[in-house]
């Protein structure tokens, strides 16, 4: 599949598409998310039946041109990934950080998916490459894990 760059519907399509791959990853351990979302809300507002729950938020949006030549785009999403630990328990099982990292290394697979090993993921041909990169955060506070992934779409047109 092809698409215009140029298109204005061209950011909601692949901001669409890659909450669509998201969707399709899976997670050692039985894990599955039970609540997916293109809005961001506040883990005290969702119910614990409803987590471990995805949030999509947009994050900035990269423009840079060197010399005279056309602006390279980059846009960046977040994934926020929400869910409880089982506090009852003096020595948990498993670990609510080995919850965290089977739901990171799921997730990360999903953008792996595009095919070979260290193929392009193109999300249906929208983008040129997207990929995790930077610090992914890992915030404990009682029995609330919450987890943030940034997310890089290298822009332009695929053929």
């Amino acid at each position: 599949m092809s698409t215009n760059f140029f298109d204005p519907n061209y950011l909601e399509q692949c901001y669409a598409a890659l909450f669509a791959q998201v969707q399709t990853a899976t997670f050692a351990g039985g894990l599955k998310f039970n609540t997916f979302r293109r809005v961001a809300i506040g883990p005290d507002q969702i119910a614990p039946a409803d987590m471990p729950a995805l949030f999509q938020v947009p994050g900035p949006l990269h423009a840079r041109q060197t010399e005279f030549s056309l602006t390279k785009w980059v846009f960046v999403a977040y994934w926020l990934l929400y869910f409880r630990a089982d506090s009852t328990q003096p020595n948990p099982d498993p670990l609510p950080s080995t919850e965290a990292y089977n739901l990171i290394w799921g997730i990360m697979g999903t953008l792996l998916s595009a095919g070979p090993p260290y193929e392009k993921q193109t999300l249906g041909g929208l983008v040129y490459h997207a990929w995790i990169e930077g610090e992914i955060a890992i915030e404990t506070t009682a029995e609330q894990i919450m987890v943030g992934i940034p997310v890089y779409m290298d822009a332009g047109n695929v053929s």
